[in-house]
């Protein structure tokens, strides 16, 4: 039987993060929703919720720009600097 419900050190460990920053999003209004009746559980529901919707997918990525080529200033450029 799947489990229905994760404590905070077992989200923690399944997305490889403190137990202290799961506190912290909560105390933020952040993260996943969590339900608190004598403990803190996370519904597993709530937790693929959250994943699919923080998924980034590599095509969201625009591609990279090449570098930009250093160009020199021509002579108008350079009167009036101190060199």
């Amino acid at each position: 039987m799947p489990k229905e419900h994760f404590t905070p050190d077992e989200l923690a460990s399944r997305w490889r993060i403190s137990n202290q920053t799961l506190a912290n999003w909560r105390h933020a209004k952040k993260g996943p929703p969590y339900v608190k009746l004598g403990q803190i559980l996370y519904p597993l529901k709530d937790i693929e919720a959250y994943e699919k919707a923080n998924k980034i997918s590599p095509e969201e990525f625009p591609e990279p720009k090449p570098p930009a080529v250093p160009r020199r200033p021509d002579e108008g450029e350079l009167k009036g600097e101190l060199i």
